[in-house]
């Protein structure tokens, strides 16, 4: 097994963010003095194995050679066997451990007797240890690790299915310490050091790497030497967790240390969970490492310093809020400029912080390196920091990597951090943008999978442009875009629960939150087939809450997000509290009965991180068991955000940081001041069978965009069966784009209360039971207060049915631009204008000007048997006016598996298309009017309810 793999050696190094205490500190110098640990614990007396025992046995059987069975443990008794050391604690012949069984190391442990830097230069006895997959390797004291010396070999080649686990006696045994994958055990033992000959910089004279070595940090033994084709061995499938104990202040152990490791060695396939220093740290050396897993280190996850120059690819790293960076880089802390300087080439990287932690990036003491195709998001302190004079020596800001250089170089990196570049003052370089391939934005991940701003990001070949054992991979970020968490690379050998906050497969919980029970006994809904659980969400939710997709959510009655923080964002509401509900992909979320909606309050966020394969969804019981027969509506009751954006709709709109009004169904205020208000992300979300009619005249739609601003993202979004409108916007600034609105009861897009949005990429199919496609008002008790909807909307296609009313209903002193639509099919007409303050809103140009609040309409197709409804008291002629307006039969197909008809044919495509961003330079240039941007444009498909098109 170990030929096929090594051809094919890749590399990655993926970190959570912790300082490393050794990469901040002086690199010590060879001659210290070898670790001596304190008195161990009494090793068992060996027993026999038992002839009738109800003891868990780990062994899986009798115990290999070099090693003898052994019981330990307190509160629960195992088998296991002791890995036999001479006095010196040193492995001094062959080891092979097969698997499944643990073995048990009690003491500082090392595989064969140094070499030196050079082959036989210090007479070593050089031994291979190999590890066969499902061992586990627990270790007793706090005290103990496992280093491998210089000309030997570990050679640890797990499987998916059976990986290699080094960990703490505590984490096997019932102890009494949660060892789980949120629990916060850490440093329970020391780690697992790799020492090589390759060059390292840490040492009097590194111009001669054949004496050129140092000593690792707690006495773990000598680095370095002059072969950077070194192969110390194999780690496949590995997994190190629980350790990092701290021998002296700042004298840590990391997870694992590559301590001049060369790149012969192949490192595919590990993960370091909970550390009590760094995640993985490299001194020096030219090792490759490739799927790196890095979660719940307390320092920096991926650490690098004394000349690394090895390449990695396929990084995640999981931020816990008590670490430091993501990477810590350095080169050398004494010399900056001292050679070999460290630089790594690091491609396709996911680094995800959590508020407490520090940098994603910290690069500083003179390292270059490479940076591609990497997501960094939600570091406190920044997603970038550079420092020292040394290290801005270093930088290239060509927009071009040049592979053969020693420089700092950046490209196609997507940030989303508060500051995406962190401690600026004085240094060199004060603006991200001077950084060319970096782009600044929201983060739409999706637990760790790529959502549509990352997705967006142009990837850069690392296989193309040198990397020598990279591959090539045409995204950012650790993952392919377009999985579930099932079909990723990290799934099935982690620890349980460590790729998302909660609820992976192997370890189901509900989510640890005051509004969340585990319902699963008593539920008629089933658990989801991935062996999640049902849990119920109650009450006002004032935590920060994350749900995956492998739970099934059941609202209980009206769910708040957050305590409503008032309408002025300068001065938020004493007692108001912010909060984040986060769904990631594939998430479902379940009302039961009419009256269960979910709200989101002012100041608070709803993030829905859907996917095209895996779309959040927002239903009812009766459609998760089966119980619908395509019609149903107001089978539950809808999804309702509240922002601060302006609205008109209060008493006097000219003072907006006082503005507010409540939301129908008693769904909470909304309105104020801030119309670049953001509560949060809507991504690939379906809402359906929605919209229960609380009292007369008083329904829920199915989604409510209350006074909410452009801050947030809507795009990809699908209502399909509401008993009330669709979506509407009581005022506010919110854009939208890809909206699919489906067989609603009463008006598909309805706009109120100064809505001032834009909407691109529209389509609208009526089923034969509602009334418009568009409903537009601006304020019906005073048609021309201010500020008035003024919405522009382009690129859409409303279907009607001869059972339906008017495909355009605008009224009550709207404005709004209207272009590149097709409306067809409406019984009553294509378009009806109302009420004397919208007509002196009308401009018949058919030159878009931007920032007009006016009423126009160019480049529009109608396909009606009444083209213009309702004309008879018109105080204008509506067909002559609007001359942009083409008439005649609608020559509409439908796409290949759909039944709607919605693709353009020749009679739309005959009509002139106008640039969009002549009326908002946010919305896209197009080829064609109507809801598709091309002929070829499938962004409606995978996503949407089947059949609803």
């Amino acid at each position: 097994m170990l030929g096929h793999k090594l051809h094919s050696i890749l590399m990655l190094s993926g970190c959570l963010g912790f300082l490393a205490a050794c990469s901040g500190s002086e690199i010590t110098a060879p001659g210290v003095p070898d670790f001596v640990a304190p008195n161990p614990a009494p090793l068992p007396a060996p027993t026999p194995p038992p002839t009738q025992s109800d003891d868990f046995d780990l062994t899986g059987g009798g115990c290999t050679a070099g090693s003898t069975q052994i019981s330990i443990g307190t509160i629960s008794t195992a088998t296991v066997c002791q890995i036999t050391v001479d006095s010196n604690g040193t492995i001094l012949s062959d080891l092979s451990l097969t698997g499944p069984r643990t073995y048990l190391i009690s003491q500082p442990t090392f595989v064969g007797i140094d070499d030196g830097p050079t082959p036989g230069a210090s007479g070593g006895t050089l031994v291979d240890m190999n590890v066969g997959e499902g061992v586990t390797i627990a270790f007793q004291n706090p005290t103990d690790f496992l280093t491998v010396n210089r000309g030997s070999r570990l050679i640890a080649d797990g499987e998916p299915t059976a990986p290699i686990v080094l960990t703490s006696d505590e984490d096997i045994l019932d102890d009494g310490i949660a060892n789980d994958s949120q629990g916060d055990a850490a440093g329970q033992w020391g780690g697992l050091i790799i020492n090589g000959r390759a060059p390292i910089n840490s040492c009097a004279d590194p111009s001669t790497p054949a004496t050129c070595e140092t000593s690792g940090e707690g006495g773990t033994g000598l680095y370095g030497g002059d072969n950077p084709n070194d192969d110390s061995g194999m780690l496949e499938y590995v997994r190190v967790q629980y350790a990092g104990f701290e021998i002296t202040t700042d004298n840590e152990l990391n997870g694992i240390a590559f301590q001049g490791v060369g790149d012969g060695t192949f490192v595919d396939f590990i993960q370091v969970h909970n550390n009590d220093d760094d995640g993985v740290e490299f001194f020096g050396g030219t090792v490759d490492v490739r799927h790196v897993v890095i979660t719940g280190s307390d320092d920096d996850a991926l650490d690098w310093v004394a000349g690394w120059s090895g390449e990695a690819q396929d990084i995640l790293v999981i931020g816990s809020g008590i670490g430091d960076n993501g990477f810590e880089g350095d080169s050398n802390s004494s010399n900056n400029d001292i050679t070999p300087r460290s630089n790594p080439f690091i491609s396709n990287f996911t680094l995800i912080g959590a508020p407490g932690e520090d940098l994603g990036m910290q690069i500083r003491e003179g390292t270059a390196g490479v940076f591609i195709n990497g997501i960094v998001a939600g570091w406190e302190d920044g997603c970038l920091d550079i420092d020292d004079s040394s290290t801005f020596g270093q930088l290239d800001a060509s927009p071009s990597i040049d592979i053969g250089a020693t420089d700092l170089q950046f490209s196609s990196l997507y940030f989303s951090c508060a500051q995406p570049l962190a401690d600026t003052d004085g240094e060199a370089i004060t603006d991200i943008t001077q950084l060319p391939g970096i782009t600044i934005g929201d983060s739409t991940l999706s637990g760790v999978l790529p959502g549509m701003n990352e997705t967006n990001v142009a990837a850069i070949d690392a296989a193309t442009i040198g990397g020598t054992n990279l591959v090539t991979e045409n995204f950012i970020g650790a993952f392919e875009p377009g999985l579930d968490l099932t079909q990723i690379w990290a799934f099935g050998w982690t620890v349980p629960g460590t790729l998302g906050i909660s609820g992976d497969p192997f370890d189901p919980e509900c989510p640890e939150s005051p509004n969340v029970i585990d319902v699963t006994a008593t539920s008629s809904i089933p658990a989801p087939a991935s062996g999640g659980l049902v849990c119920q969400i109650s009450g006002v939710i004032t935590q920060d809450l994350t749900l995956t997709a492998f739970n099934t959510y059941v609202l209980n009655g009206g769910v708040v997000v957050g305590v409503d923080e008032g309408p002025d964002v300068n001065a938020p509401l004493l007692g108001g509290i912010p909060a984040v509900l986060t769904l990631q992909a594939g998430t479902n979320i379940i009302g039961e009965n009419p009256t269960d909606f979910l709200v989101v309050n002012r100041g608070s966020q709803l993030r829905s991180l859907g996917t095209v394969t895996a779309p959040v969804v927002f239903t009812s019981d009766e459609d998760l068991l089966g119980a619908n027969l395509g019609s149903e509506t107001g089978q539950w009751g809808g999804l309702i955000i509240n922002g601060r954006a302006p609205i008109n709709s209060c008493s006097d709109p000219s003072i907006p940081a006082t503005c507010e009004t409540s939301g129908e169904g008693g769904t909470g205020l909304y309105g104020g001041n801030d119309p670049n208000d953001n509560s949060g992300i809507l991504m690939f979300t379906r809402v359906q069978f929605a919209g229960f009619e609380i009292t007369l005249d008083n329904e829920l739609n199915g989604i409510a965009f209350q006074g909410v601003g452009d801050g947030t993202v809507v795009d990809f979004v699908q209502v399909l069966n509401n008993d009330d409108d669709g979506v509407e916007f009581f005022g506010g600034t919110v854009d939208v784009s890809h909206l699919v609105i489906t067989g609603v009861d009463d008006d598909a897009l309805d706009w109120v209360a100064g809505w001032d949005g834009s909407a691109q990429f529209v389509i609208i199919a009526g089923t034969g039971i509602g009334d418009n496609g568009f409903e537009g008002d601006s304020n019906s008790s005073n048609n021309d207060i201010l500020p008035r909807s003024n919405p522009t909307i382009s690129n859409y296609t409303l279907i009607g049915s001869t059972s339906e009313d008017l495909g355009m209903q605008i009224r009550e002193g709207t404005a709004g631009t209207f272009i590149n639509g097709v409306v067809t099919g409406w019984e009553d007409g294509c378009l009806d204008i109302d009420d004397g303050a919208t007509f002196n809103q009308i401009n018949g140009s058919t030159l878009l000007t931007p920032n007009l609040v006016d009423l126009q309409m160019v480049s529009l197709f109608f396909s009606c048997a009444t083209p213009f409804a309702d004309t008879a008291n018109d105080p204008v002629d509506i067909a002559a006016t609007f001359s942009g307006i083409t008439t005649g039969t609608s020559s509409l197909t439908a796409a290949s598996g759909f039944t709607s008809a919605f693709i353009n044919g020749v009679n739309e495509n005959n009509v002139p298309v106008i640039d969009p961003t002549i009326a908002d330079p946010n919305l896209e240039t197009v080829s064609q009017i109507g809801a598709l941007a091309s002929p070829t444009d499938t962004w409606f498909q995978g996503w949407i309810f089947p059949g609803s098109l």
